[in-house]
């Protein structure tokens, strides 16, 4: 799978997979904002229509993942984790130190892509997101 930069320009691809993933809430507005800030780093799968997306965030050197995002009848096909490869290729070569995640915790398949992607559990967040659930906070080193 191809995945590419992304930018502005992408706002309603990118739109259109969270409203079809529907998983997390990110409304336009919010990911205007985001791509509009000069600290964001985005990626998407190429071709039309787009299937997922990843956004993060990049101060200095450490890189935070805001969202990884992939339509439902695309998973487990290998997206996320190209997207996600993408993104730590990328922080590996700009030197970042480390990266820093939440994941739901009842996200098993993300947990799991996580932690074979050289991400550790590092904490947790007690009924983080709106349905009660709880984040786990997890931390990527280039070197691990």
């Amino acid at each position: 799978m191809k995945v590419r930069p992304a930018d502005l320009h992408d706002l309603e691809a990118i739109a259109q997979v969270e409203a079809t993933a529907g998983a997390t809430g990110w409304s336009t507005d919010m990911i205007r904002k985001t791509l509009a800030d000069p600290h964001t780093q985005a990626w998407l799968t190429s071709g039309a229509p787009c299937r997922g997306y990843l956004l993060a965030r990049l101060v200095i050197d450490n890189g935070e993942i805001l969202n990884l995002c992939v339509v439902p009848d695309h998973r487990r096909k290998g997206l996320a984790r190209a997207l996600l490869s993408t993104c730590l290729e990328a922080w590996d070569e700009q030197g970042v130190v480390a990266g820093h995640l939440e994941v739901a915790s009842q996200n098993h398949a993300a947990h799991r892509l996580y932690v074979s992607s050289g991400w550790k559990p590092c904490g947790l967040r007690s009924k983080y997101y709106t349905n009660g659930d709880d984040a786990v906070q997890m931390i990527w080193h280039p070197n691990d």
